[in-house]
């Protein structure tokens, strides 16, 4: 009984860790078009994650103001990944990289008939610490879903 409860816990696991099941999900933007992902809501939502929003502030850009970014694709762009967090400390450890600045757009899935709100939601952390994502603590699918 014990082996097989192991293993129901063993696959359970598997199924909550495994990526968001990636479909026809492209839509076109003003730099491109980007490749999102249903989410597990009932598939009732769509994210796309990691849309540049200015130029990564390296290099001669680095303690600047942000610019726009000026990048054009014409493949899909993936966005189907949490981008990376910006560099920060957090005690005696640092984490994170300079090339930071995303965004994420959480959405009912689209139906290209009816205009949606949009709600801005800046994390916490006080501008020092934080995500966009934060261990699924800022994930934007409920409301998304829930106000569809």
């Amino acid at each position: 009984m014990a082996s097989k409860l192991g293993w129901l816990v063993a696959l359970w696991v598997c199924a909550w860790q495994a990526e968001p099941v990636l479909a026809d999900l492209v839509v076109e933007t003003a730099n491109g078009p980007v490749q999102g992902v249903y989410r597990d809501v009932a598939e009732k939502t769509a994210s796309w994650w990691g849309l540049p929003y200015a130029q990564p502030p390296t290099e001669e850009r680095r303690f600047q103001a942000p610019q726009p970014f000026l990048g054009f694709w014409t493949e899909p762009r993936q966005a189907t990944r949490i981008p990376p967090e910006c560099t920060q400390s957090a005690g005696r450890s640092v984490s994170g990289q300079e090339d930071c600045l995303y965004l994420n757009v959480h959405a009912p899935v689209p139906d290209g008939a009816t205009s949606r709100p949009v709600l801005v939601w800046l994390y916490g952390g006080g501008f020092s610490v934080g995500d966009s994502y934060s261990m699924g603590l800022y994930d934007g699918q409920h409301l998304a879903w829930k106000h569809e």
